[in-house]
């Protein structure tokens, strides 16, 4: 049992790909059977929030090709998803190659669908702060234009969204001792101040 008192028989229940394991003692997602995929996204599900970041990625990457092909590339409640909790995990574990690809991955898989989706800001914001954390400045700054230009377009230049990503623009510029960007940002920020009240 675990540290909630649920054995692998009590998990099987739910997931039907355990019992096989139990049976024969064979990793359930070694060999993946495409007619399981949302058993599998389940499984994935689990493990994320279990913090579980190694299984998460392993699993999601054994798992995409087949949420593809049966949801399709432009379905974000599966295929989006599973690619954000992919590049969240990697992430986690360091690997900012594959959390990279992940999260490039899921920006255009949800500009596409929805460019007002709260998870098309979600994945800029941290690939942004992964560019930030990693030192690379042109990838920090062009992330914070999108950024930026998705706070415009989903609150308007007069919000207080888009007041605060102008703000945190204009801290990465002073940080990377930018100060001409930084003055242009902040002048721009005082200007929409002003028409706002």
């Amino acid at each position: 049992k675990n540290q909630h008192g649920y054995s692998a028989l009590d998990y099987s229940a739910n997931y039907p790909l355990l019992n096989g394991f139990l049976r024969t003692g064979q990793n359930p997602v070694s060999l993946i059977d495409k007619a399981r995929i949302p058993e599998y996204i389940s499984i994935a599900v689990d493990f994320y929030w279990s913090g579980k970041y190694g299984e998460t990625v392993d699993l999601i990457e054994k798992i995409l090709p087949g949420i593809e092909e049966q949801f399709g590339a432009a379905d974000t409640s599966n295929y989006g998803m599973m690619l954000s909790y992919a590049a969240y995990s990697a992430y986690m574990k360091e690997d900012y190659i594959s959390a990279e690809k992940y999260y490039l991955k899921t920006i255009d898989v949800f500009h596409k669908a929805n460019v007002r989706s709260p998870m098309y800001n979600y994945s800029l914001f941290y690939l942004n702060k992964m560019y930030r954390e990693q030192g690379i400045f042109e990838k920090a700054e062009y992330t914070f234009g999108l950024l930026n230009e998705s706070h415009k377009t989903n609150s308007g230049e007069l919000s207080d969204a888009y007041f605060q990503s102008l703000t945190d623009f204009a801290s990465f510029y002073q940080d990377y001792s930018r100060p001409l960007q930084a003055i242009a940002v902040y002048k721009n920020l005082m200007d929409l101040k002003l028409k706002r009240f």
